[in-house]
């Protein structure tokens, strides 16, 4: 589930102990005591207790004794559980922290002028080689795949680097798009693409920048958009309330400032992180749970924040593109 505009930070492998897929992660590992963990005794730990609990709907193995000791836990004794039943380990990596968030998007169940561009189902059959982003939007996959709603193509891309939407439609209702699937192309961020061609500067690289600059130049929006052939495609997810957050890919509700998109193939879902990174808005010192993942996410020190729904949301996940220190706590055997 980057500022997912952004272009993948690459970190190498490290952390800790079973909960990882990763040899060269146990070898590095290096534990820490909670007293070091810079804001740990500020930090809203009912909050991510909550967050984690959500995850226990679904948890991994490694984590099924602390779910279970976690269900009966009182707010007021969030801090007393983490502290009791995890070990912190610091990530010796470089950390990188971005921001993502859900948008809230205009759409239609028939395409017009204004909403041209259709949000895809996953499609049938094999799903083994699927063609690129431009093959797709030419038809390449015409009778395989059905248009669940029609976007505006610039929110279409937005939808498909966040993972997932609100879409308010012409008749009033607001439908959800979740994510479904992908094509498997690599991923290429676009605004690295405006950074090479001189367009932009790379401290000025955000995702509203990088909007307003396809709105003033659709000319152009349609072949940078292109450069990425990575393709998502979608489902109507008429489970959750509109006030519940978006499904992650741990197969839960996100929860705004407590999700962590993270690199799969290192971390497992559900896993509680704590994450320290110097923001324009000041110091963040959080205790966050391991919910998601997105294409751009790699490497066991790179962290995507889940911030929220619509503008205000949006406005801050595409500001955060900060250097952090992340901390994995690992449960105690």
């Amino acid at each position: 589930m980057t500022g997912r505009l952004l272009t993948a930070i690459a970190a190498a492998l490290v952390a800790l102990m079973a909960v990882t897929v990763s040899a060269e992660a146990e070898a590095t590992r290096t534990r820490l005591s909670f007293d070091q963990l810079s804001g740990w005794p500020q930090d809203d730990h009912a909050s991510a207790l909550a967050a984690f609990q959500i995850s226990c709907g679904k948890p991994g193995k490694s984590l099924e004794r602390v779910c279970r000791i976690a269900a009966s836990v009182a707010p007021a004794k969030a801090r007393a559980f983490f502290e009791g039943e995890f070990i912190p380990y610091l990530v010796e990596s470089a950390g990188f922290l971005t921001g993502y968030f859900e948008p809230e998007m205009s759409g239609s169940l028939r395409q017009d002028t204004r909403h041209s561009a259709p949000a895809l189902s996953l499609p049938t059959g094999n799903r083994s080689n699927l063609p690129d982003r431009a093959a797709i939007e030419e038809g390449a996959l015409a009778g395989r795949s059905k248009a669940l709603l029609y976007m505006d193509p610039i929110d279409l891309f937005v939808t498909q680097i966040q993972g997932s939407a609100r879409i308010r439609l012409t008749d009033g209702r607001v439908l959800r798009l979740a994510y479904a699937g992908r094509n498997g192309k690599p991923y290429t961020a676009v605004g690295k693409v405006l950074v090479d061609r001189g367009i932009m500067p790379l401290e000025e690289v955000t995702m509203d920048r990088i909007v307003a600059w396809m709105r003033a130049n659709p000319a152009g929006a349609g072949e940078l958009i292109r450069q990425n052939r990575s393709y998502v495609f979608f489902r109507i997810d008429e489970a959750l309330a509109p006030t519940t957050g978006p499904v992650g890919g741990a197969g839960v509700p996100l929860t705004a400032g407590r999700s962590l998109a993270v690199d799969r193939s290192v971390w497992t879902y559900g896993l509680p992180m704590w994450i320290e990174s110097d923001l324009p808005a000041g110091p963040l010192r959080r205790l966050v749970v391991a919910q998601d993942t997105g294409t751009a996410i790699v490497g066991a020190a790179r962290g995507d924040l889940f911030i929220g729904t619509g503008q205000d949301a949006g406005l801050k996940a595409g500001r955060i593109r900060h250097s952090m220190r992340m901390i994995v706590l690992v449960p105690r055997t």
